[in-house]
């Protein structure tokens, strides 16, 4: 619960920057910032969040997703210029699973992130690991069933 009491006597004396407009809160009189207008709170938050195993694991789970979206896209179009289903045969199927299989990992690894944050080193690591061999996978797994 935010109390803005103790919002007010921490910035009391003290130069505080607004994280929205940089306005300097000293002595602020309410709890929103008098400048921009966002409500403000006083907040507990960690010195250095540990953010680099999902941000690693969301930079490749996404390459992935684009893989096989740009390519799903690149074949539609070759499908329009060169005029009919027979242009690419097999390469619908096989990008549209790629765009699914990645998209619903992308989708589970934004929503476990406070899981993941709550694992050891090791194991954050690992699982940005493997979700940066999908984009790999994904890229192998198209040129087997296309070629």
């Amino acid at each position: 619960m935010d109390d803005p009491q103790l919002l007010q006597a921490y910035v009391r004396g003290r130069s505080v920057r607004c994280p929205s407009c940089d306005y300097d809160l000293r002595d602020l009189t309410g709890s929103a910032c008098p400048e921009c207008g966002e409500e403000l709170s006083l907040r507990v938050a960690l010195a250095r969040p540990n953010w680099a195993a999902f941000i690693c694991g969301l930079i490749g789970l996404s390459m992935s997703l684009g893989f096989s979206s740009m390519l799903l896209l690149f074949a539609a179009v070759i499908m329009v210029v060169e005029g009919g289903a027979s242009a690419i045969p097999g390469t619908f199927p096989a990008l549209f699973v790629g765009l699914i299989v990645s998209g619903a990992l992308l989708a589970v690894w934004l929503a476990r992130s406070r899981t993941l944050r709550r694992r050891s080193g090791g194991r954050r690591w690992f699982l940005a690991g493997c979700c940066c061999a999908v984009p790999i996978l994904n890229v192998v797994a198209f040129l087997v069933i296309v070629l």
